[in-house]
């Protein structure tokens, strides 16, 4: 998969999912910008110890292409790259959702979300 290309007109935000193993946590920020998220990038902090599915939101919607299912071989250090094909459109100050379905019961991920200004 091609990385998207980041312009002068593109924003970032971080937000920390701790213990993505441990019951079905969420955590949400606050969208910087008005824009398309173009890109989100999950780094693995701390491996899991089974599969779990990340979804990233936008308020209560599902972004379209902004899942993804992190395995046991996705150790620290591992970055996934998704690109979001619908469902991506955001408001300034709008709250984006990163959450797991809780899968094992360990592991941490920081995710940054790319998006382009209006």
């Amino acid at each position: 998969m091609a990385q998207p290309k980041q312009t002068m007109k593109d924003v970032a935000c971080n937000v920390h999912l701790a213990a993505i193993g441990t019951g079905t946590p969420s955590v949400y920020v606050a969208a910087p910008a008005r824009g398309t998220i173009k890109a989100i990038f999950i780094a693995v902090d701390a491996a899991a110890d089974a599969n779990c599915v990340i979804t990233c939101s936008i308020g209560s919607t599902a972004i379209t292409g902004g899942a993804d299912t992190l395995t046991t071989s996705h150790v620290a250090g591992t970055i996934r790259t998704l690109v979001p094909t619908a469902a991506n459109t955001c408001q300034l100050g709008q709250a984006l959702k990163v959450a797991s379905d809780g899968g094992g019961t360990s592991g941490d991920i920081t995710v940054t979300f790319l998006i382009e200004q209006d």
